[in-house]
C-alpha cells in the first residue's frame, strides 16, 4: 500500500479520518490479480456483506480503469475493508494507493517518503 498518509498528534481530528462513522470519502488506485467486472460496481454501489463483523459497507463507487485497475472511493475505512470487498469475488488487490481522504488530495509532485505540511484550509475541510 502506497498513497497519501497522514499525520497528526490532534486525536480528535485523526477520528474524524478513521472512524467509519464520520464517512470521509477516502480514494484509492486498485490492482487486482484477476479482471475486475462491471459486476463489481453494482455489488460495491449496494454494499458488501462482512459477516464476521455482521453488517453491510455503505455504498462505494468503483471506476473501472482497465482489466485489473479500478478507482474506488469508499466513505468507511474498515479493517482491511478494501482488500475484504475485493476478497467477496476472490480477487486479490495487489495494489492500493491511497490518492485522497476527503478533499486532501496526495501532491503529485511528492516523491516517495516526501511529506508537506498540510494547508490551514486542508486542516479545516475534516470537520
Amino acid at each position: 500500500t502506497t498513497g497519501l498518509l497522514l499525520l497528526t498528534n490532534d486525536g480528535n481530528w485523526s477520528s474524524k479520518i478513521m472512524y467509519p462513522q464520520h464517512k470521509l470519502p477516502k480514494t484509492y488506485l486498485v490492482e487486482c490479480s484477476h479482471e475486475i467486472t462491471s459486476e463489481y460496481v453494482q455489488k460495491f454501489a449496494e454494499g458488501i456483506y462482512f459477516g464476521f463483523e455482521n453488517l453491510f459497507t455503505l455504498p462505494a463507487q468503483l471506476k473501472l480503469l482497465c482489466a485489473t485497475t479500478a478507482e474506488l472511493t469508499i466513505h468507511e475505512g474498515r479493517y482491511h475493508q478494501i482488500k475484504r470487498m475485493f476478497g467477496f469475488f476472490d480477487n486479490e488487490v495487489i495494489f492500493l494507493h491511497r490518492l485522497s481522504v476527503g478533499s486532501i488530495v496526495l501532491d503529485n509532485g511528492l516523491g516517495a517518503g516526501e511529506y508537506r505540511h498540510l494547508a490551514a484550509s486542508e486542516v479545516a475541510s475534516v470537520s
